[in-house]
């Protein structure tokens, strides 16, 4: 219980200390473009994709990995980077089955985003088997009501080997977004954006304390941290 503490205690410091986005305000305006919205449908979805951060290993039924998650994705309409904060939950469902929710919260543009995945092993590390292998369908939005509303929906193909505590693992993904505004004097028909990105990673596991790093690169590179309690 008392590593736990520790761990809900990091999460609220890393969630009060981590930057606002500060592109929001400044594309979510009726100066907005087509041009601008279809750049949007990019950016959401490297902004809301739900990254693994772990290796490929699914939860046994019944056992909860909480935790916090700190990634960063570039902006190209403003040339800067979004600095996104969520908290993060994974649940064993079933054999070789698990599924992941996360939230967060955009201040400025005064929208929620959340999103769930699930991991579904196919092929799990053994005598006779050198590596883990998983895929994993997700998909995040943004919530509320404002002016521009977003989703990312994705596949991820992964593989990983553990090496006692710690586990490096690499995978590709194929993931498509869309953007589409709210705003009452445009309307423009919603954007679309599809792509690939490949990521690597190291998961770290000791006792009831997990963590990770990980490299994302498709269009941009982002990189992504974690650090949790599982039980």
């Amino acid at each position: 219980m008392r590593k736990l503490s520790i761990v809900i205690g990091i999460m609220g410091l890393v969630a009060t200390l981590a930057p606002v986005p500060a592109f929001a305000q400044q594309v979510l305006t009726t100066t907005l473009t087509n041009e601008d919205l279809a750049a949007l449908a990019a950016e959401f979805g490297s902004v809301l994709r739900f990254r693994q951060l772990g290796d490929t290993a699914t939860l046994p039924k019944g056992r909860v990995d909480l935790g916090v998650q700190f990634a960063s994705a570039p902006i190209d309409t403003t040339g800067q980077t979004w600095n996104v904060t969520r908290f993060v939950g994974r649940f064993g469902v079933g054999h070789r089955v698990d599924m992941g929710v996360w939230a967060g919260y955009n201040s400025q543009a005064s929208d929620g985003m959340a999103g769930v995945d699930v991991k579904i092993a196919l092929l799990t590390q053994g005598p006779s088997m050198p590596v883990s292998v998983a895929v994993r369908p997700s998909f995040s939005s943004t919530l509320g009501a404002g002016d521009i509303y977003a989703a990312s929906v994705g596949a991820d193909l992964s593989v990983s080997r553990a090496f006692g505590a710690i586990s490096p693992y690499a995978g590709v993904s194929a993931t498509s977004s869309l953007a589409t505004e709210r705003l009452q004097d445009i309307n423009f028909e919603r954007q679309t954006d599809n792509g690939t990105l490949g990521y690597v990673g190291l998961a770290y596991s000791w006792r009831s304390l997990i963590a990770a790093v990980e490299m994302e690169k498709g269009t941009k590179v982002a990189y992504a941290v974690r650090i949790g309690t599982r039980f």
